[in-house]
């Protein structure tokens, strides 16, 4: 059971994860340590992403709406490594960021900076509009810009099942922002997906969070 479970982790990885490889985080990325707390809903459920970051370690959580602890992906810089772990299972995949990986979708997009601006968890933050026609999405970014270096190297080394992190990706500029909303419609103003930063927290953090516990075996 453990295996079966696991190989749709593994299924995961290499077809919903792993996106663009040769992204490197900027040096200059130690300005932000701390964590994020997102809010996703989608069509289908809603669910949580905690992103803990450190100089050029991040590890990103995965949570369901009632709670549970459901997986967490480590990205590390420095040793050019990705981690996915079960923690129910204790399983984890490790590979590595210059693997091949999945291109960027190549479409026609209209980028728009609006100047409209709203405040999000007291950021001040100014919208980006992502427009296609063809594909029927328009995504709205509210970015701010805090020395957030290390969010444009980690969408570059994860894709998510939607597109909207492609969609950012076509943003030029976008070094050091941080979008603290994202909400993707079709042409005609459908809602498909949100994503909402909840709770920004500037902090220490362990050094023994971007380790694998003891206890978690390799699943090869």
């Amino acid at each position: 059971m453990r295996m079966k479970h696991f190989t749709k982790i593994h299924f995961f990885l290499i077809f919903g994860v792993i996106l663009s490889f040769s992204a490197i985080l900027p040096d200059g990325s130690q300005n932000f340590q701390g964590s994020i707390r997102y809010k996703k809903i989608s069509l289908s459920d809603t669910t949580y992403l905690q992103y803990h970051i450190k100089n050029r370690q991040v590890r990103i959580e995965k949570y369901a709406q009632d709670g549970e602890f459901l997986e967490f992906t480590i990205i590390d810089f420095d040793r050019n490594s990705l981690i996915i772990a079960d923690p129910k299972e204790k399983l984890f995949v490790r590979k590595k960021l210059d693997a091949p990986g999945i291109k960027t979708l190549q479409v026609s997009v209209d980028v728009q900076n609006t100047g409209n601006y709203k405040y999000i968890q007291g950021y001040k933050c100014y919208q980006w509009l992502v427009k296609n026609k063809a594909q029927n999405v328009v995504v709205s970014f509210w970015v701010t810009d805090s020395h957030y270096d290390f969010y444009d190297a980690v969408l570059k080394s994860l894709s998510e099942t939607e597109k909207i992190s492609d969609y950012y990706s076509y943003i030029s500029g976008n070094q050091g922002f941080i979008p603290l909303q994202s909400v993707e419609n079709t042409w005609l103003r459908d809602h498909r997906m949100s994503l909402t930063a909840e709770k920004i927290e500037m902090r220490e953090l362990p050094d023994k969070l971007f380790d694998i516990p003891e206890n978690f075996e390799a699943f090869e």
